[in-house]
């Protein structure tokens, strides 16, 4: 998607969560195809669809491990936190962290990650990017779909970062910062 798109987008899937996380529930499979625009391009009605992994903030650590070892993990693992996939537990950091992977992928129309066995992407995602998205875009010879740079980078490093406190507080804060990111990056490309 272009920049402004990605950033309307964006602030649509952060209104969605912020609402649901003030109710208490946690999405847990922010991913492209639960993103669904109704209308233009200009100005997309975002609607987030299939909370049907999505539970109660409050359920989700009595119930995690048992979900963990029983049924297999829930969610997509492409845009799961690490805390998914080593503790079974998903909070409200771990639907923005999908949301920084779903920036990068509506902006380059690539995954952040390079395709690997589940089991090296489930040990990748733990660790943490380690990689700045422009790195990313420069060594896989990604054609970004608007100019990603130095401020990009930084709004995806605490977006995804490992540490879900370090995480922005908000969807929407989150999606505030990244549209201030794109634009700064916007000015400073050649």
């Amino acid at each position: 998607l272009e920049g402004d798109l990605a950033i309307a987008v964006a602030a649509g899937v952060a209104e969605a969560l912020d609402v649901a996380h003030a109710r208490g529930v946690v999405h847990r499979d922010i991913k492209p195809a639960n993103v669904f625009l109704v209308g233009g391009d200009a100005a997309p009605l975002v609607k987030v669809l299939d909370f049907g992994v999505a539970h109660l903030a409050a359920d989700l650590s009595a119930r995690a491990s048992a979900e963990l070892t029983g049924t297999g993990f829930h969610g997509t693992p492409w845009y799961m936190a690490p805390e998914q996939i080593e503790a079974g537990r998903a909070a409200p950091a771990s639907d923005r962290w999908a949301l920084g992977l779903l920036a990068f992928r509506m902006l380059t129309g690539e995954s952040y990650w390079s395709p690997a066995p589940l089991a090296d992407l489930l040990a990748e995602i733990v660790r943490g990017p380690s990689l700045a998205p422009t790195f990313v875009v420069a060594a896989r010879g990604i054609e970004a779909r608007a100019p990603i740079g130095r401020h990009f980078d930084a709004w995806f490093a605490r977006a995804c970062h490992r540490d879900p406190d370090r995480r922005f507080g908000s969807a929407r804060e989150q999606a505030e910062r990244l549209a201030e990111a794109l634009q700064s990056d916007a000015v400073e490309a050649p």
